[in-house]
C-alpha cells in the first residue's frame, strides 16, 4: 500500500490513511441501508542503530467503532465475529480502535542473511497473507473482501511475539499469540494469552510475487492456512 514518507536524518516515518464516506443500500431481504465511512490510519517509524541493526514501530487505528457501530456495515454474504453474542451474517464487523501497536528489531548478519523480532499488542502473527488493508487491491475498495474474516482473522491479535530469519528471498517465521478474536468492546485492550502458535515459510521468486505455505493456530479458534500467493503488477 502507498504512503507518505518523511525523513528525519536517518529515521523514517511513513503515514497512510483511507476513509470512504458513502451511502450503502443492499436491496434484498437480507440487506440494509445506511450512511457510513469505513476508515483506517497507519504509521510506521524506523530508526537505524547502525548499518546492520534497526528498530521499528507501527501503529494502526480505525474509527470504525464510531462510524460503523456495533453491528458494522451491510455486506451481503459476509460472515464472521459477533454482536451481542450472536454471529454476524451479511454484515462486516467494525475493527477495533487500536488494530496494531508494535515494536520490532532487525539485524543483518550478511548481504543475504538477516533476522528480526516483533512484538505487537495488538499485532499480526506469522499466519497467512498480508491483511487486505495492506494490499493494493484495497486502495479504492470501501468494502472488506468476503474472505476477510477467514483469511485475515488474526490480523488484530492482542498479544503477538514473532521471530523470523530471512536468507535471500526465503523467510521462515514463527509466532506465539492469542488465538482469539477481539471481544465486542472495540475500544479496549483484550487480555493477552499466548495460547496459539503458527509457522510460515515465504518465498519471493520475483519482486512482485510472494508465496507462503503452512500456518496453523493451536487453540479453540483453530485456523489453518496451507498456501497463499500475492502478486503486485504496479
Amino acid at each position: 500500500m502507498y504512503g507518505r514518507m518523511f525523513m528525519f536524518g536517518e529515521d523514517m516515518l511513513m503515514l497512510h490513511g483511507a476513509i470512504f464516506p458513502r451511502y450503502t443500500n443492499v436491496s434484498t431481504r437480507r440487506g440494509d441501508d445506511r450512511i457510513d465511512a469505513p476508515n483506517w490510519i497507519m504509521a510506521m517509524y524506523s530508526h537505524p542503530i547502525n548499518e546492520n541493526m534497526q528498530l521499528g514501530g507501527r501503529l494502526m487505528m480505525s474509527l470504525d467503532p464510531l462510524t460503523e457501530g456495533g453491528r458494522g456495515y451491510p455486506l451481503l454474504f459476509q460472515s464472521g465475529e459477533s454482536w451481542h453474542d450472536q454471529p454476524l451474517h451479511d454484515r462486516q464487523h467494525p475493527h477495533d480502535l487500536f488494530d496494531e501497536l508494535s515494536i520490532s528489531y532487525s539485524q543483518k548478519f550478511d548481504v543475504d542473511l538477516s533476522t528480526y523480532f516483533y512484538f505487537g499488542y495488538p499485532g499480526e502473527p506469522a499466519l497467512g497473507p498480508p491483511t487486505f488493508m495492506h494490499r493494493l487491491s484495497a486502495m479504492d475498495d470501501p468494502d472488506a473482501p468476503l474472505g476477510h474474516h477467514w483469511q485475515d482473522s488474526t490480523h488484530v491479535t492482542f498479544g503477538v511475539a514473532t521471530a523470523g530469519v530471512q536468507w535471500r528471498n526465503v523467510k521462515i517465521e514463527g509466532s506465539s499469540f492469542t488465538g482469539r478474536e477481539p471481544d465486542e468492546n472495540r475500544h479496549d485492550f483484550d487480555r493477552p494469552r499466548f495460547d496459539s502458535f503458527s509457522g510460515r515459510l515465504s518465498w519471493n521468486p520475483t519482486q512482485n510475487r510472494s508465496t507462503r505455505a503452512r500456518g496453523e493456530t493451536a487453540s479453540h479458534d483453530r485456523v489453518s492456512d496451507l498456501q497463499s500467493a500475492t502478486w503486485s503488477g504496479f
